[in-house]
């Protein structure tokens, strides 16, 4: 589905063609914003708000485009520059806690995750780390802190970010939506593999790529 030029994300205009039982085909173009449906045509050609043909039901829903709700602005960021610094101090370390309190909220899956690890390492298997932009940059530290904290082997860790590791203060950007490189990073995948896929939407096309490999290969897949 494409988004017509100069159509806002929660206003989308889908083409669709639908023969009716005339067997005369009518294009309809139907606008999806925020709940109001709109069908071009439909006074013209009598078409309502469900089609019956052959039995099948088709109907409408609202679709929304907006960002998830990582990628949008705190609603407490607004004229953040303008404030005091110690106020800014304050709002960051008040989100700081609440992030750490939904952690108290998944001990259970944290829980179930370690295990998964300890067990991967015990039978011989290796941790892949796998992330895009800021989600990457913490799936590789954590990485990184394996060996010295917990004395595992660098070789039984692997850390895939999107785009490469940056060797500089430029970050990569725009590879989160690309699936390049995962071929040759994930490779040596095998079932015996546990696969940590970090990300801060769920919905980045690197890493979900990454997961989609490691099921098929039968890997254990951790996501965060």
């Amino acid at each position: 589905m494409a988004i017509t030029e100069g159509v806002s994300p929660a206003h989308i205009l889908i083409p669709l063609q639908y023969k009716l039982s005339q067997r005369k085909t009518y294009p309809i173009s139907i606008g999806l914003n925020r709940g109001a449906l709109r069908v071009s045509g439909s006074a013209r050609h009598k078409i309502v708000d469900k089609w019956y043909r052959k039995g099948i039901l088709i109907a409408s829903r609202e679709i929304r485009m907006g960002p998830p709700t990582t990628e949008m602005l705190h609603d407490k960021a607004v004229g953040l520059d303008l404030r005091p610094l110690d106020e800014v101090a304050g709002i960051l370390g008040a989100a700081q806690l609440e992030a750490a309190r939904s952690v108290l909220r998944v001990g259970p899956a944290l829980a179930d995750g370690a295990r998964a690890m300890a067990e991967t390492l015990r039978g011989g298997g290796r941790l892949y780390y796998v992330g895009a932009g800021s989600s990457g940059l913490m799936a590789a530290a954590d990485a990184q802190e394996l060996g010295g904290t917990f004395g595992i082997p660098e070789t039984r860790v692997r850390i895939l970010m999107a785009g490469g590791q940056p060797t500089s203060a430029a970050m990569p950007g725009g590879t989160e939506d690309e699936a390049f490189g995962l071929d040759t990073g994930l490779a040596e995948l095998t079932a015996q593999d546990t696969l940590i896929a970090v990300a801060a939407s769920g919905a980045t096309p690197y890493t979900l790529e990454a997961v989609r490999i490691a099921k098929a290969r039968g890997a254990r897949v951790i996501a965060l």
